[in-house]
């Protein structure tokens, strides 16, 4: 069996700050694959990171906001 660990562009949506601001937020997905013995190939989805296209790190906090790790900002997804 080998595995292999990739990272992969899940989604992107645009969300605005409370400045009126547009952002792009990227989600990251960590993948993992895995190939039997047999010959098949078993997939496992990791956990979601999410990014602003600066780099800023995100949370979830409901399906339409996320907010930023370091400084606590909102941002609406639009």
């Amino acid at each position: 069996m080998a595995t292999t660990k990739t990272v992969e562009l899940a989604e992107q949506f645009d969300v605005r700050d409370s400045s009126g601001r547009t952002h792009r937020v990227n989600v990251w997905q960590t993948i993992l694959r895995t190939r039997m013995l047999d010959g098949s190939t078993n997939v496992a989805k990791g956990l979601k990171d999410l990014k602003l296209s600066d780099g800023t790190q995100l949370n979830y906090i409901d399906d339409d906001t996320v907010q930023a790790v370091m400084t606590s900002e909102l941002y609406k997804r639009i």
